[in-house]
């Protein structure tokens, strides 16, 4: 997989579309074309036709190579439950985004960790004036900051990780199932190179989940032999049930 090199505000501002993309991707026909999918999965669905429009521009966009949405595709054609299906699309989202990801790994993460209980889109805004400083050469003008730092807390909240309506959001760590924390492990296995940087990876960051929260859940797997997971001062020794991650998706929905 790739992360995308751009980055895109209009994916940002149309929101993750969870359940739109989890209802198209249930009924994905392989042996037809991305747009012929979108179509025909998009086709009565929304009230008019020109939302279910920019639901489909959004979505090829997203999805452009839909090869990379292989195995979200298979979890959600299987039957893996909305819920559990939400937190792969949350990883995919973040490595493939870099708007977003970047958001909740270099910024959300920290105040997270820090304790912080609730936040406001003003509490984001040195962020994005940070980053589009260091990122973007275009200029971005005071209500774009505004409406970015927006739509950032609120694509968080649509992917579980904050929750509220209003102005504030409250933090809401996705919990990740066994099965999700495995399918997790095993694309981050593959974007790190290793298994055994998996651990320790930043990656886990999308997810809110600090090394202790890391460490623990490996232990604990590896005690139920859902994995093996061996550690000796530096020396670290994990392994995972299957070896790629679209094999273990292919499993985790049989």
């Amino acid at each position: 997989m790739k992360r995308a090199s751009g980055i895109s505000q209009r994916l940002l501002r149309k929101g993750a579309l969870a359940e739109e993309t989890y209802q198209i991707f249930s009924q994905w026909d392989f042996s037809r074309s991305a747009d012929e999918n979108l179509l025909s999965g998009l086709e009565g669905a929304h009230g008019t036709a020109a939302w279910s429009n920019e639901v489909r521009i959004t979505l090829a966009r997203r999805f452009r190579n839909v090869d990379d949405a292989g195995s979200l595709i298979a979890l959600a054609k299987n039957g893996l439950p909305f819920p559990e299906w939400q937190t792969c699309l949350l990883l995919w989202i973040c490595l493939h985004e870099p708007l977003f990801g970047d958001f909740v790994s270099e910024w959300l993460f920290d105040k997270y960790s820090e304790g912080v209980m609730a936040l406001r889109s003003e509490d984001v805004l040195p962020y994005i004036n940070a980053y589009w400083d260091q990122r973007k050469p275009s200029e971005l003008s005071e209500y774009g900051a505004i409406r970015t730092a927006r739509d950032l807390l609120r694509m968080a909240r649509d992917l579980s990780l904050m929750a509220g309506d209003g102005v504030t959001r409250t933090f809401a760590r996705a919990h990740l199932s066994d099965r999700c924390f495995l399918y997790w492990a095993h694309v981050i296995a593959e974007r790190e190179g290793s298994t055994a940087r998996v651990p320790t990876s930043p990656l886990w960051r999308y997810a809110l989940l600090r090394p202790f929260d890391i460490e623990h859940e490996l232990l604990r797997l590896h005690q139920f032999r859902q994995l093996q997971y061996e550690v000796a001062g530096s020396l670290v020794q994990l392994s995972l049930p299957c070896v790629s991650s679209s094999e273990y998706a292919e499993r985790m929905a049989a």
